[in-house]
This record gives structure tokens, C-alpha cells and sequence, in this order.
């Protein structure tokens, strides 16, 4: 772990947002530690052995002795993710008989294998429980307290063991100092096998985590005696290797995604499996989407990096389309406060992010013409600046009201919930039930409503923008609907899906085009009415017609028989 500087990657915030009722806390003026590090995923084709040697590094690095370190890790947070939701993760790491407690933020680090992240530790005093906060250093204590509250009852999460093999990368040069210094290892090289498992929270299975699932992975992370481009050479070597790809989830967010792949009550393999009831699967999907709103929160409330707000949104948006897709297989009281949930986060990111997008790609026109024109630009880019700051508060009052967090409480609690699906009885009324049964239908239902709309789009000049903006709504929930499935549905679905995503696209740049004309209008009104504001708005009118015009290349493989075989494949994987 050491001090540097973010490198782009999307990073959580530094200090949490107002939550639970607290306010948030000033910035420290010290930039707090960093954690950096690569990390990489392992498929089927990665020579093992070769990684655990580390053999055949980049000319100017060995590889140092092995040791092997045996770790078990808990992740604690309160009942309604505080901590989480403020973009942090709390680790309790337990190894060689010391307890050591750390404060990772939740970085989104893209196609990058690159994390940069803060990271506080604290060893736990003397004398304290583990999680006993005044047990802790002053400024872990500050940052969890400032977030959860002065009296959190942090529960366990996920428990990850770990079995490591760590070998420290140092530099050639330096070991073959004559003058005989001892070499400090630049990086540490790590190849590991974890297993995930659920907490016993409710003492049904004796204190025993239940087992959820193993993969292996691979880290390097960045020592004081190493450099970022050293790091990076590094980096680009083991991604250079068969069968090694960036992992771009820390092992919290792959925790969680394992944990939701296998409810409760669930057998045999974990994730989706055509055989699955419908209620079963309805619950791991949304209780994935969950998580995905929750772990783009703390980025959300902070604002500096836009995509936050969209990923959360989007889980959202998912989430309420799959209520739609299996709301009928699952109990009321389960679907109820998700609905209320999912709808009204959803609404509160709405303004916040149509602003977003328009100051992004005005940002972008900006870049593209005269310096003048830019500059008479900035009274929309100023106006539109604080319409953001104005829907902000509204945003956070939601985020931060306790309706919300008691929404999540129960959301989590309703999808823990070992429900039961009405498999048929020997005396009963046989229905379908299962995934295979069911999806197939509903997946078609969705497509014929998409192909309704051949007939007013047979002649596209006349069509109104209120029938374009009703289709790219049913676009998005046929692409929701398959890609809930994807795994399932096979090349087939995948290609389908592809394909609604596109017209998707165009229609959401279409329906961008004319949000902009509008606010662009309102300000012209209110009698900014500068030339290059009035040229901007008459682009927005161009762009819109452009892609109506457009609109046909990616309308037409929606309806041809291409798409309908199509379909036809990925249902009949199902």
C-alpha cells in the first residue's frame, strides 16, 4: 500500500456522503493511503505453474522466494449497507493468529487491470473485540463512524479464505548490486485459491458458513520500492499470457456475485439453470441487481466520474423489468418493497443523469469548434452546472432519507427468504413453472410487442417522436429479457441481443437529441439567445433528424427473417 495519485480508473468517493443522518465529513487535508495493484483473471488456458514460478518476467525483474500465508477474510457492514453505500468496504482479515481490520474503497476499474483505491488498516487494539470500534486507529474509526453512525452493529457480509502463494518481483539491478544492498521488492506477486461462503447469520446451520463457490486468481501489487510504470510493464506481461485476462471486480464485488448466484436454498450448480422455478430465478436476478445499485452508490453521492449515476440507474431499470418478467411467480410482500425500491431510486437519479449526458456531449461539441463559439457556450454549460447542483440535494435527500434505507433492509431480507416454488403435486393442476417453461413465452411476448411497431414505422417521416420513444421502451425490455438469460440462450441469444441493443442506442442518442433541443429552447426564452446558443439547438434538430432518418438500418434486422431464426435458436437452448 502506498501514497499516489487516482490514474483515471473510476474510483469511489474518499469520504462518505450524508448517511443514515449524518452529514458528510471534511476532506482530510493529507490524501490518505492508496492501495495499487493489478488484477488478473484466470480462464482455462492459463499455465498455472508458469504464474506460480513467475518465471520468464521482462528483462530488469526477478522473481523472489515463495511463502505461503493461509487468510481468512470477513466483510462486515451494517443492516442497511452504510458502508457500502458510501462506497467503502469493511474487511476483518484474520492470519497467523492477528486480526487486522481494512477500509478499501469500491473502485470500478473498467477494462483496466489496474485498481487504485483507498486503503485504510488498523490493527486491532489490545484487548478489544475485532469489531469494536474503539479498537481501531483514529482515522479508520472516523471514516467507518462517519458513514454508519456512532454505534454501528456491523454484520458479516461474505467470508473469503484464501491460499496463497506470494513471491516478491524485485529489480534486477538492484540484486545484482555489487555493493551487496539489499533489494526491496518493487511488487508482490500473488496466485491464489479463494473460497467464497455465506455467513450463519441467523444460526441455522450452527455458526458454519455455508460454501458458495472457488476460483483462483492472480495480483500484483505495487510496493514502496516500485514505480507505476514499473506496475504496468508488469501488468502488460502477464496480460500478454494465454488464458489471462483484466479482472476488473475487487473480491467484494465478486463475493457478492457469487453469494447472489446461489440463494439460500438452492442445490446443485450455482447460477441460472433452465430447470429453475421461476420465483427461484427471479430472486437471483434481482437480488444481483441489488447489489449493482448498492455498489455504485458511494460513487453516485460523490459525482466526480457520471457512469456511477448511469450503472445505478441501469440496475434499477433492470430490476423493474425483471419484476415485470417474474413478477407473477413471486409472493407480494417480496415484490412490493422492491417495486417501491428500484422505481423511486430510479426517479431520483432521472434528472441528475439527463444532465449528465447533456454537459458530457456539450463538452464534446465545445472541443470541436472555434474557440469563440466555445466560449459563448459556457452560459449553457454554466445554467445547465447548476440545474446538476440544483437536482443534487433532491438526490441525496432520497439516498440519505430513512425510507430508503428501510427499503433496502427488507428488500434483502424478502430475497434471503427460502421461498418455495409450486412445483405440482401429484393431485394437482399441472402449470408451467420452471424457467425453460415459461421464459421462452414471455421472451416471445416481448419481441411480437417490438414488431408491432412494423406498421407505423413503415413510413418513418410520420411516425410521431411519442411512438419512437414507446419503442425504444419495449426495446430495452426484450434486450433486459434476454440478457437475463444469456446464459442460457447461447450464440444465438447473444447476437439478438446485440442487435436490440443497437436500435436501443439509436433511439436513446435520438430521445438525448431532443431533451437537449428542449432545455436548449427554455434557455433561449428566457433570453440567452446568443448566436452560438441558436446554432447548438438547431444541431440538436439536425442530429434528431439524422438519426430518424438512420433509424431504418437498425430497425430492419429487428423484423428479417435473420432475427427470427434467431430467436428461435436462443429459445430453443432454453
Amino acid at each position: 500500500m502506498i501514497g499516489a495519485n487516482a490514474n483515471g480508473n473510476r474510483v469511489a468517493p474518499a469520504a462518505s456522503q450524508a448517511l443514515e443522518g449524518k452529514t458528510r465529513p471534511e476532506q482530510d487535508a493529507a490524501e490518505p493511503p492508496r492501495e495499487i495493484e493489478a488484477k488478473f483473471r484466470l480462464g482455462p488456458e492459463a499455465d498455472l505453474p508458469r504464474m506460480a514460478s513467475a518465471s520468464g518476467l521482462p528483462d530488469g525483474f526477478r522473481a523472489g522466494p515463495q511463502r505461503i500465508a493461509l487468510i481468512d477474510d470477513v466483510y462486515v457492514d451494517t443492516a442497511t449497507r452504510a458502508l457500502m453505500r458510501a462506497g467503502f468496504a469493511l474487511r476483518l482479515r484474520q492470519s497467523a493468529g492477528r486480526a487486522k481490520l481494512s477500509l478499501k474503497g469500491i473502485d470500478r476499474a473498467g477494462p483496466s487491470a489496474i485498481h487504485d483505491r483507498i486503503e485504510l488498516e488498523s490493527e486491532v487494539g489490545s484487548g478489544f473485540a475485532p469489531l469494536d470500534p474503539a479498537g481501531w486507529s483514529p482515522e479508520l474509526r472516523r471514516r467507518v463512524l462517519a458513514a454508519t453512525g456512532d454505534a454501528p452493529r456491523l454484520l458479516p457480509v461474505a467470508n473469503v479464505g484464501h491460499a496463497r502463494l506470494i513471491r516478491p518481483i524485485l529489480d534486477a539491478a538492484a540484486v545484482d548490486d555489487p555493493a551487496g544492498a539489499v533489494a526491496r521488492p518493487i511488487a508482490e506477486w500473488v496466485l491464489e485459491e479463494l473460497r467464497v461462503s455465506r455467513p450463519d447469520r441467523d444460526g441455522r446451520r450452527g455458526g458454519l458458513p455455508q460454501v458458495v463457490g472457488e476460483y483462483v486468481e492472480a495480483e500484483l501489487e505495487l510496493m514502496e520500492g516500485g514505480s507505476r510504470a514499473q506496475l504496468e510493464q508488469l501488468s502488460a506481461h502477464w496480460l500478454a499470457q494465454p488464458g489471462v485476462s483484466a479482472e476488473p471486480a475487487s473480491k467484494f464485488e465478486q463475493a457478492l456475485r457469487m453469494l447472489a448466484e446461489r440463494p439460500t436454498s438452492a442445490s446443485g450448480p450455482a447460477g441460472l439453470r433452465p430447470q429453475m422455478g421461476m420465483a427461484a430465478a427471479g430472486r437471483m436476478l434481482l437480488r444481483q441487481q441489488l447489489d449493482e445499485m448498492l455498489l455504485c452508490e458511494g460513487g453516485a453521492r460523490d459525482g466526480a466520474d457520471i457512469e456511477y449515476v448511469h450503472d445505478m440507474r441501469v440496475a434499477c431499470r433492470r430490476a423493474s423489468g425483471l419484476i415485470d418478467l417474474f413478477g407473477d411467480w413471486i409472493a407480494p410482500e417480496t415484490r412490493a418493497p422492491l417495486t417501491r425500491l428500484f422505481k423511486r431510486t430510479r426517479r431520483a437519479l432521472g434528472p441528475i443523469r439527463d444532465l449528465d449526458v447533456a454537459l458530457e456531449k456539450l463538452g464534446a461539441h465545445q472541443a470541436s469548434v472555434s474557440p469563440s463559439e466555445a466560449k459563448a457556450l459556457e452560459a449553457v454549460a454554466k445554467r445547465w452546472r447548476k440545474a446538476r447542483a440544483a437536482a443534487n440535494p433532491s438526490m441525496l435527500a432520497w439516498l440519505d432519507s430513512r425510507r430508503y434505507a428501510r427499503l433496502i433492509v427488507e428488500a434483502e431480507q424478502q430475497l434471503e427468504r427460502e421461498g418455495v416454488d409450486p412445483a405440482p403435486g401429484p393431485d394437482s393442476t399441472v402449470g408451467p413453472w420452471q424457467l425453460r417453461h415459461v421464459m421462452p413465452g414471455a421472451i416471445l411476448q416481448r419481441y411480437t410487442r417490438v414488431r408491432a411497431y412494423e406498421v407505423p414505422l413503415a413510413d418513418l417521416d410520420s411516425v410521431p417522436d411519442e411512438r419512437l420513444h414507446e419503442l425504444r421502451i419495449h426495446a430495452k425490455r426484450l434486450r433486459y429479457s434476454l440478457e437475463a438469460v444469456l446464459p442460457l440462450i447461447g450464440p444465438a441469444g447473444e447476437e439478438a441481443a446485440r442487435r436490440v441493443k443497437r436500435l436501443q442506442t439509436t433511439l436513446g442518442d435520438f430521445n438525448d437529441a431532443l431533451v437537449k433541443r428542449a432545455l436548449l429552447d427554455a434557455m433561449i426564452a428566457d433570453g440567452i439567445d446568443a448566436p452560438a446558443v441558436k446554432a447548438y439547438a438547431k444541431l440538436q434538430t439536425r442530429q434528431a433528424r439524422k438519426l430518424r432518418a438512420g433509424l431504418g438500418e437498425q430497425w430492419a434486422p429487428i423484423c428479417d427473417r435473420a432475427m427470427r431464426d434467431l430467436i428461435g435458436d436462443a429459445l430453443a437452448e432454453l
